[in-house]
C-alpha cells in the first residue's frame, strides 16, 4: 500500500473556480449541509469535497475495464476525504504513471483480487443459493477485497466455498433475516382487485401486525391478494352483510400508518374514532373517494336501512345525501368518511342516479366503530 500526493492533484480537488457554500440553493444546498452535519465539518468544506467525488467516479470510469482494477471506494472523516483504489497485483506501483500527476488524498491498494473476479465469485454463490432452494444474498466488500455472502445456515455453504477453492475470495456470514421492500400504507389509496377498484379508508392494527382497510364487498376471501398503491397486499378479514362492510389487507413488509390522503394528494392525520353516537343528523362530514374526490357534507340520515332485490338486508348505515353533487360512484367504495382529523367511517354505497357507475346524490357509510367485526381497530398514532 502507498499513498500518492502531488500539488497538481490537490489543485484538481480543490480549486478550479468552486462556488462559495452561498452560492448553491434549494435541495442542493440542503444535502450539503447534511453532509456538513454528519462529518462535523463546515458546509463550504462539504461542498469542496463534492469535486472528489466526481474526481473517484471519473477514475472508476476509467479503469472499469482494466482486467487488474480492483475497485474504488471513499472514506472521509473531518480531517479529509481518500480516494481508495484497489488494484491486483504488483503492478499497482505504477499506477501513479497512467493517472499523469496522481495528487491530493488518493491511496492505492495493492490487492489480491480484481473486480472481475470478485464479481465472478459473487454469481457463483448466488447460483448456489438458487440451485439449492436456499434463501442467501451476496456483496463485494472493497475494504476488504472479497465477497461477503450472507445465509441462515452457513455451515452446507462454507463446505461447497472450502471445496472450490473459494475461502479466500468468500466471506460467510450467518443471518436471520434478509431486507425486504418497506411499503408504508395509507388511506385514501388504490385498491384494487379481481372484484373491481375502490378505495382506502384508514390504517389499522389487528393480529399483531397493520394494514389497511377497505369495503368489505371490495375484497375476496382470506388469502386473496389485492393491488393496494401499486403493492401485493392479502386480505386478512372481511365483513358484508347488514350493517357491515369492511375489510383489510396486509402483508409481510407492509406498515401501515395513521394518515389518509383527504384530497387525493394531501396527507391529514387521524387522531381519534367517532362512536355511532357522534354520527349526529345535520353533523359535518366529509369524505374522499378515488372517482369524484373530496366533499363536504352533513348527516342527513344515521339509520337508514333497505333490502335488496335478494331480499338481504341492507343497513343499517348512514346516510349523506347533497342535492347535484356526486357524492359515491364506483371506485369510491371503502374511502374515508372524517371530519377534521376524526375518523366517521368506510364509504359503502352510492346512488347511481339510474346510470350504473354514474354517481349519484346519496352515499352510504359504515360508521367506523363498526370495524370492530374484522378484528381491527384505527390507527390514531
Amino acid at each position: 500500500m502507498f499513498k500518492l500526493t502531488t500539488v497538481g492533484f490537490v489543485f484538481l480537488l480543490i480549486s478550479g473556480g468552486s462556488q462559495p457554500a452561498h452560492a448553491q440553493t434549494g435541495s442542493a444546498m440542503v444535502d450539503v449541509e447534511s453532509t456538513a452535519r454528519r462529518l462535523r465539518i463546515a458546509p463550504s468544506e462539504a461542498l469542496g469535497r463534492a469535486k472528489t467525488y466526481k474526481f473517484a467516479a471519473s477514475i472508476r470510469k476509467q479503469f472499469k475495464r482494466d482486467v487488474n482494477f480492483g475497485g474504488i471506494y471513499i472514506t472521509e472523516s473531518q480531517s479529509g476525504t481518500t480516494i481508495n483504489l484497489n488494484y491486483r497485483g504488483k503492478d499497482a506501483v505504477s499506477l501513479s504513471k497512467r493517472l499523469g500527476k496522481p495528487t491530493g488524498e488518493l491511496t492505492v491498494h495493492q490487492v489480491a483480487f480484481s473486480l472481475a473476479d470478485l464479481h465472478y465469485a459473487k454469481k457463483t454463490i448466488l447460483q448456489v443459493f438458487k440451485s439449492r432452494h436456499i434463501a442467501g444474498a451476496a456483496y463485494i466488500d472493497l475494504r476488504q477485497n472479497l465477497v461477503v455472502a450472507q445465509t441462515r445456515n452457513v455451515a452446507p455453504i462454507q463446505q461447497l466455498v472450502d471445496s472450490g477453492g473459494m475461502s479466500k475470495l468468500v466471506k460467510l456470514e450467518g443471518v436471520a433475516s434478509f431486507p425486504r421492500p418497506v411499503i408504508e400504507l395509507h388511506g385514501g389509496g388504490a385498491w384494487s382487485s379481481s372484484l373491481g377498484s375502490c378505495t382506502t379508508a384508514f390504517g389499522v392494527q389487528g393480529q399483531g401486525t397493520t394494514g389497511i382497510s377497505s369495503a368489505g364487498h371490495c375484497a375476496a376471501d382470506y388469502g386473496v391478494t389485492v393491488q393496494v398503491d401499486g403493492s401485493d397486499q392479502y386480505v386478512q378479514t372481511r365483513a358484508f352483510e347488514a350493517e357491515f362492510d369492511a375489510s383489510w389487507a396486509s402483508g409481510p413488509s407492509t406498515t401501515a400508518t395513521n394518515q389518509f390522503l383527504y384530497n387525493g394528494s394531501n396527507l391529514r392525520t387521524v387522531t381519534s374514532v367517532a362512536s355511532s353516537e357522534d354520527q349526529v343528523v345535520g353533523s359535518p362530514v366529509c369524505k374522499f373517494g378515488r372517482a369524484t374526490g373530496y366533499f363536504c357534507s352533513t348527516i342527513s340520515s344515521n339509520d337508514y336501512e333497505a333490502v335488496d332485490a335478494a331480499g338481504n338486508q341492507v343497513g343499517p348505515l348512514v346516510k349523506v345525501e347533497e342535492a347535484n353533487v356526486k357524492l359515491a360512484q364506483c371506485g369510491d367504495s371503502g374511502g374515508p368518511v372524517f371530519y377534521s382529523n376524526k375518523a366517521f367511517g368506510i364509504i359503502s354505497r352510492g346512488d347511481s342516479d339510474g346510470v350504473a357507475c354514474g354517481g349519484g346524490s346519496i352515499m352510504l357509510y359504515m360508521p367506523i366503530d363498526k370495524i370492530g367485526i374484522i378484528g381491527v381497530s384505527v390507527l390514531t398514532e
